[in-house]
Parts: structure tokens; sequence; C-alpha cells
């Protein structure tokens, strides 16, 4: 059960949740970046419910001299990964993120330059990961996201995000946290924070609003208890999503909610990835107008 696959045309890496979203995708051909066994998407019909999270299944089993093998097969953060996963974690990491094209006129999302190499390393290719000297490797939202929980170590990482100051995982990432009041509008960075699933995802006629376990805190006075009034809320707007991209969205949500389940009283949780704007009206909303945008991963308490 492996969570990453390479296009065999492309060379580029992606996670199964992307076949999900892109047909093209779908029709590909995958292998393992480590031993080139040929992998197959499972549970990646957006047009059907499924128990599991997709992933990708070797066919048949990986080499067993395969130095790819055990970090793909990494579905949640560990508290120490080995040394042989962490090389091939460094060595598959992107260092630009691949945006999409606008949707539509006045969004802030500028897409990733066309000129960024798509090529990914391959078996007798292990960079380091602050090599300055490393080809620049395009990736998605969510293999960064993944990265990104899996290799704590590595978040000093070379990244870069069109349009965005900071140069590495670390300074590209921020973990989104409580406030006293209404904070400053927040730059331009990737978000995280874990999903309040308890308190519901909300399913408009074109939006979904998913809950985060943080927000503007309010200190209890003369008695009163401290909470969240009110929490930080990410706004999918599928407007312009079409039929099928949103109802892939709202299964994929659901999906979490069941693998939430799974991890009480555990090491992780599920936290929401997401490249957002702010609401210049209500500084607690963030508004995601791109399924690509966003994504779902289990990170270490």
């Amino acid at each position: 059960m492996s969570a990453c696959a390479q296009h065999v045309t492309t060379l580029r890496i992606h996670v199964a949740a992307d076949l999900k979203e892109n047909e093209e995708l779908r029709a590909a051909a995958w292998q393992c970046p480590g031993c080139h066994v040929r992998m197959v998407g499972v549970a990646v019909d957006p047009d059907r419910n499924f128990k599991v999270i997709p992933y990708f299944r070797a066919e048949p089993d990986h080499a067993e001299n395969c130095t790819a093998e055990s970090a793909l097969s990494l579905v949640h953060p560990v508290k120490k990964i080995t040394a042989q996963q962490r090389t091939a974690l460094a060595a598959m990491a992107p260092t630009v993120l691949r945006l999409p094209e606008l949707r539509q006129e006045g969004d802030e999302v500028a897409h990733a330059p066309q000129d960024d190499a798509a090529h990914q390393p391959v078996n007798g290719e292990r960079a380091r990961p602050d090599n300055p000297n490393r080809e620049q490797v395009t990736g998605s939202l969510t293999l960064i996201a993944r990265h990104y929980a899996l290799a704590p170590d590595l978040r000093n990482s070379r990244l870069r995000i069109p349009g965005v100051v900071g140069n590495s995982y670390n300074e590209c990432i921020n973990r989104l946290g409580n406030f006293p009041a209404n904070p400053l509008a927040i730059r331009y960075v990737i978000l995280h924070a874990p999903v309040a699933f308890a308190v519901g995802i909300v399913v408009g006629e074109n939006t979904l609003d998913i809950p985060l376990h943080c927000g503007r805190w309010t200190v209890g006075t003369e008695g009163r208890k401290s909470e969240y009034a009110p929490r930080y809320r990410v706004r999918f707007d599928t407007t312009n999503w079409g039929a099928r991209h949103g109802t892939s969205m709202r299964q994929n949500a659901e999906a979490w909610v069941s693998e939430q389940r799974k991890l009480e009283g555990k090491h992780t949780e599920v936290h929401l990835f997401f490249l957002g704007v702010q609401d210049p009206h209500d500084l607690t909303l963030f508004i995601v107008n791109d399924w690509r945008l966003g994504c779902f991963q289990t990170v270490l308490r």
C-alpha cells in the first residue's frame, strides 16, 4: 500500500489522491520511482464511495533492494523514520509548488512557470535535500504536504511557491494557531491546522466549509470558560469546479472523518493543508477556489 507513485511519461511523482481529481492521471501508467515496478491506483474512481483513502498497489511486489518502497508505504507520520526512508523522501521532495492556472478573473493564484523541470530522481539519482544544484522538481500541494508531515527534520529543504516570499518548507508552510482577537491578515502561504470534524462539515449548494481546531480565542473572565469564538473555517468554493470535482471533494472529506476516528487516542491527527485567501470582512474565514489547493494529511501531534 503506497501513497505515491511516479508517472511513467512525465516522471513526476503524484499522490494517489491526485488521480481522483484528474481523468488523465487515472488513465496514465505508473511505476515505483525506486525499482520501477508497475503501480496501480486503488479507490480513485470519483463516482464511487470508498471506505479507504486512495492509494497505489504494486504489481508485482517491490524489488527487495527498492530504496523508495519503505518511504512510499508510509501512510501516517511516525516519531522516527529510518535513514533509508529519509533518503528516499529527500530525493522525491518537490522544490517548487505546481499551481493551477487561474480559475477566473481576479484570482490571486498564479500558475507555476512552464519551464520548471519536470524530471524526478530515479534509481541512482539521490540528491541531498539542501543541495543548491539540485534540479527544480515541481509537485502538487498534496505531495508537498505529505513530505512536510512525514519528515519534520527535512523542513529546511528548498521550496518555492510562485509569488510567495520564502525559500524552504518551514518558510512557505505555517501552522495556523489561536489568536486572542481577530489577527492581522495572514500572508499568502500554505497554512495547516487540525480539523474539528466533531463540529461538523457544512455542505452548501456551491460551498464546503471545514472547521478547524483553532480560531479566535476568548479568555474566560468572572468564572466563564475560555473558548473559541469563533473557530477558523476553510471554505472551498465549488462554483466553477463542476459537479464531479465538488462531489469528489465532499467524499474525500468524509473518508478523512473515518480516518480521524481511527486515530483517536493516538499520536497523530488529521490536518487540512490549504492555500487560500483570507476574507477581508471575516478574518476567521479562508476561501479556497480550486480543489488542487487543499488536502488532508495526518500529522504528529
